[in-house]
C-alpha cells in the first residue's frame, strides 16, 4: 500500500520482486519440510547465477544500447533466451527427442 503510490512503477517492481522472492522461499520450505522433497542445491545455484546474469545483462543493454526501448527489450529477450541454453535450462537434445516422438 505504500510503495506503489509513492514510487509508481519502480515501487510496483520492487513490491513484485519482494513478493516473488518470499513466495519462492516459502515454496522451497514447504516442499522440503512437508512433502519431504530433496533440495537440489546445484539447480538453485544455477537459477541464482542466471538471475545475476539477467540483472547484469539488463543493466548492460540499457546503458550500452541507446535506441528505442522496443529494440532494447528484443535484444534483452534474445540474450536471456540464449542464456537459458548456456545455463542448461533448455537442452537441444531434449528438444530433438520431443520432436522425434511425434
Amino acid at each position: 500500500f505504500y510503495m506503489i503510490p509513492h514510487f509508481n512503477a519502480i515501487g510496483g517492481a520492487i513490491t513484485s520482486c519482494v513478493t516473488q522472492t518470499t513466495l519462492s522461499i516459502a515454496f522451497v520450505l514447504f516442499c522440503t519440510r512437508i512433502i519431504k522433497l530433496s533440495v537440489n542445491f546445484r539447480w538453485i545455484g544455477s537459477l541464482l547465477l542466471y538471475l545475476l546474469f539477467t540483472i547484469t545483462l539488463a543493466a548492460g543493454v540499457v546503458s550500452f544500447l541507446h535506441t528505442n526501448w522496443l529494440v532494447q527489450a528484443s535484444v534483452f529477450m534474445l540474450l536471456c533466451f540464449s542464456g537459458m541454453f548456456v545455463f542448461r535450462f533448455i537442452s537441444i537434445g531434449s528438444i530433438k527427442e520431443l520432436a522425434n516422438k511425434r
